[in-house]
């Protein structure tokens, strides 16, 4: 069933998020064209105009970032409404636990963002030249062998940093759901509720991180690797934790108002 509802669900993010990597691989290709055109000299001497190139390449910036935005905010949104909205009747119908919703909208957020960070690599990818602007320095394939070196060097530390990956995406994406499900035992006034448990939640989780995680990351005694694993443990525990909290207001605490 959990089959089932990632389709659904992934076919209603993407049908949004399909025309923001569009936007986005659409303008690597023409930063690209116009980069490699910037150097060809025009017939009367004189070379293409780099004032548009360069308006081009803060658009394509500004796209890559609103991409970024929008994998969560779509997420976040589409979590809301198919379940704290009037479309949460017909959710909340389907012959399912709360357990299996919450894992369908994680894992298919997860499989958008992701899918969004792959649109945004390819899209640098197409958009940089493989040489830089003095075409002395090879600027992919340099970078891939420093991360192959690096990992061959030391690749506990590149374990930890991919760990860390893997449990900090889940948390952002649980944030947002956490904040929505709380913000939604609210009859009135939803979306100021959100905005003011936001601001609430995160000066809370700041002020435990500073006064708890922090004196132990500043101790000069304590080494890099035990660091790593002292920050993946605490994004791991909150990942826990917001995940049975969701899941207890799922089961008791929905607030259907329309």
């Amino acid at each position: 069933m959990v089959r089932k509802l990632m389709k659904h669900e992934l076919l209603a993010l993407f049908r949004i998020l399909a025309w923001w990597i569009g936007a986005v691989l659409l303008l690597s290709v023409l930063v690209r064209l116009s980069y490699e055109l910037i150097f060809i000299p025009l017939s009367d001497g004189a070379y293409f105009n780099g004032t548009f190139v360069f308006l081009l390449f803060f658009l394509w910036i500004g796209t890559l970032f609103a991409l970024a935005f929008a994998a969560v905010l779509v997420s976040a949104t589409r979590f809301f409404r198919s379940l704290f909205t009037g479309e949460g009747y017909m959710t909340f119908s389907l012959p399912v636990t709360p357990t299996q919703l919450l894992v369908s909208k994680l894992l298919s957020a997860f499989i958008a963002f992701m899918a969004c960070m792959m649109a945004i690599v390819l899209g640098i990818f197409i958009a940089i030249p493989v040489r830089g602007l003095t075409g002395d320095i090879e600027i992919i394939p340099t970078l891939f062998e420093d991360l192959f070196s690096s990992y061959l060097y030391d690749p506990l530390s590149m374990t930890e940093k991919i760990l860390f990956v893997v449990v900090s995406i889940p948390a952002g994406i649980l944030y947002c759901d956490l904040i929505s499900s709380i913000a939604q035992l609210f009859t009135k006034r939803r979306i100021l509720a959100f905005i003011l448990i936001l601001f609430g939640v995160s000066f809370v989780l700041s002020y435990l991180y500073a006064l708890l995680i922090e004196p132990l990351i500043m101790l000069s005694n304590m080494s890099a690797h035990l660091i790593a694993w002292i920050q993946i443990g605490v994004y791991l525990l909150f990942d826990v934790a917001a995940f049975f909290v969701i899941r207890f207001i799922l089961t008791h605490k929905v607030n259907l108002v329309v």
